[in-house]
């Protein structure tokens, strides 16, 4: 029996043995499940605290660690790292916060507006730090050019730190709805804003409204482009009133061709208009063409198109004949005089032309006599001057050779003799200097190299220091000239208000009774001058439109040529002063009246710096 049981079974002593042992093991299963919920209710209210703070990148791991809590993710700093596990470890039931969290520092958010020039549309692009953000930018655009002009490229980033500038940027890009080809470029490192305004005062409002967002080290790309004159042509042809040109806008072509059709009827006008919103709607010029063939279509077009020009606020011209036998015979009488004026001006012309070329002829055969005369004495002079400084070059060569070849031979003789007993003194003598020469050498080599490099370092910054010292007075030097130099437009101005230079008529022959007011030009002149040495004085000339474009404009040029002369004769150095003939080509008034004829038919002058 004693061997059946030892074959069947333990013993009571081995069994005692594995009951003792389990009894930790089994102790241990009780534990790890009562700290299962444990865990889960630390790792949950820890989670929450961090999140409540901020802190949603940071995640809390604590399977199988009892009390002690993990902490891994990301935080945007290292204070803000350590606020972390401050937090953490403040979180009832928390015994140890291991750190295992990486600094991930947050990018500035970018954002960009550019508007697409062939299509006019708007494009966003950019990222933000979340979708509300992203929001925000799309529904304040939206709301300025409306929703099909805008092509959202937002997109939503991680780690990305909050713009502090949106709140301030959204009520700003409704002032970007006047702004041609806006664009905006906002980053880290750069704040633009661009595009093409109308108006100094926009260009003022607009900028101080970015810098007070973005500061002074904001970007102006700010163009001023003012608006264009609208120039509107409109033809009488085949009794229908053709209109070419171009406004700024399609509303105001609308207005307008509906309060002309009003007046002379629907089928009578030809819209040829042309919308470009670089051209004004509230500054331009009407130019009215064309033959009418009887009195009352020509006072129904000449009317119609004037008191348009009114209502737009545009200057009208009106150049619109009247086709009868009375007015083809005083333009035939009129033809023939002009015809006759013209020849004559013309031979006068030649006449002055050809003594002009004559003298001209002269005056450069003289000079070249004379430059030429100068050449060849000069040529003779440097010829001399290097054989003689030849011949003493070669003396000199020759006799220090001969010195030189004597002390040689006496050297060779006196080293010959001395040779043998000095040459051990010399090859140990020669051994230690060239030792001491190298230690000396590379010694002060090293010195003048960092003696070089301090100067050179010393001479390129003071070189610097110079140069924007020089830019800097060359700006002021410039400033205080364009500022004497609009004084003395100013005062120009002011001399001639009111008063005219008075010519002979149809010839440059000043009238005495203008002699005091041109000295009181070369007055100003010379005061101006005085105070800005680069002084540069235009005198320019105009003409009615009376007479052919090509005697006006000749007239122009002799009668500012004849005010030139004048004001060179009274002392006004010649070499600052120009002279410009634009014959009626700039109107100040209407050419239609005696009164706009007489404005027209004028001197004035302009002032500026010559480069």
């Amino acid at each position: 029996m004693t061997d059946k049981r030892r074959c069947s079974g333990l013993s009571k002593g081995w069994w005692w043995l594995l009951a003792l042992l389990g009894l930790p093991f089994l102790y241990l299963l009780m534990l790890s499940a009562k700290w299962v919920p444990i865990e889960k209710d630390i790792q949950t209210r820890t989670t929450e605290q961090l999140i409540s703070k901020g802190f949603d990148q940071v995640s809390v791991e604590i399977e199988k660690r009892g009390r002690d809590v993990l902490l891994t993710g990301s935080a945007v700093s290292e204070a803000a790292r350590k606020q972390a596990v401050t937090i953490a470890k403040a979180v009832p039931g928390v015994r140890v916060v291991e750190d295992k969290i990486n600094v991930v520092p947050l990018s500035a958010p970018a954002f960009a507006l550019s508007t697409n020039t062939t299509n006019h549309k708007i494009s966003l692009t950019g990222t933000m730090p979340s979708q509300e953000a992203v929001d925000s930018l799309l529904n304040a655009t939206t709301e300025v050019f409306g929703k099909d002009r805008v092509e959202n490229k937002l997109d939503v980033g991680e780690h990305i730190a909050s713009p502090s500038w949106l709140p301030q940027l959204t009520p700003f890009l409704s002032d970007l709805k006047g702004v041609k080809n806006a664009a905006l470029e906002i980053s880290d490192d750069t704040q633009r804003l661009s595009g093409i305004v109308r108006t100094e005062d926009q260009k003022s409002n607009l900028w101080s409204k970015f810098t007070s967002i973005f500061g002074n080290k904001a970007i102006d790309q700010l163009t001023l482009e003012p608006l264009k004159q609208a120039v509107l042509q409109a033809t009488y042809e085949n009794e229908n009133v053709v209109l070419e040109g171009v406004l700024g806008s399609r509303e105001k072509i609308n207005d307008l061709v509906e309060n002309l059709q009003n007046k002379i009827g629907k089928d009578k006008l030809v819209n040829k208009l042309l919308v470009n919103d670089d051209y004004s709607d509230k500054d331009g010029i009407i130019n009215l063409t064309g033959e009418a063939t009887s009195k009352g279509a020509f006072n129904l077009i000449s009317s119609s198109l004037k008191q348009l020009g009114e209502t737009l606020g545009f200057k009208f011209n009106n150049k619109l004949t009247l086709n009868d036998l009375e007015a083809k015979a005083e333009a035939e009488r009129i033809a023939r005089e002009k015809a006759a004026a013209e020849k004559a001006e013309a031979e006068r012309i030649a006449k002055e032309k050809a003594a002009a070329e004559k003298a001209e002829a002269e005056r450069i055969a003289r000079e070249k006599a004379a430059a030429e005369k100068a050449e060849a004495e000069r040529i003779a002079k440097e010829k001399a001057a290097a054989e003689k400084a030849e011949a003493e070059r070669i003396a000199r060569e020759k006799a220090a050779a001969e010195k030189a070849e004597a002390e040689r031979i006496a050297r060779e003789k006196a080293a010959a003799e001395k040779a043998e007993a000095e040459r051990i003194a010399r090859e140990k003598a020669a051994a230690e200097k060239a030792e001491a020469e190298r230690i000396a050498k590379e010694k002060a080599a090293a010195e003048k190299a960092e003696a070089e490099r301090i100067a050179r370092e010393k001479a390129e910054a003071e070189i610097k220091a110079a140069e924007e010292l020089f830019a800097k007075k060359l700006a002021e030097q410039k400033a205080r000239e364009m500022k004497q130099i609009a004084a003395c437009q100013d005062q120009l101005n002011k001399t001639m208000t009111g008063k005219t230079i008075l010519f002979q008529t149809n010839k440059a022959d000043i009238k005495s009774a203008s002699y005091p007011l041109l000295d009181n030009i070369v007055a100003v002149i010379k005061s101006c001058r005085g105070k800005v040495e680069k002084t540069r004085i235009a005198v320019n000339g105009h003409t009615d439109s009376r007479g052919s474009d090509a005697y006006n404009l000749q007239l122009s040029q002799r009668r500012a040529d004849a005010v030139r002369t004048y004001l060179i004769n009274k002392g006004v150095d010649q070499s600052i002063i120009t002279a410009t003939g634009f014959g009626e080509t700039q109107p100040v008034a209407s050419n239609s009246t005696p009164e706009g004829r007489r404005q027209n038919r004028r001197i004035n002058f302009s002032v500026s710096v010559r480069n």
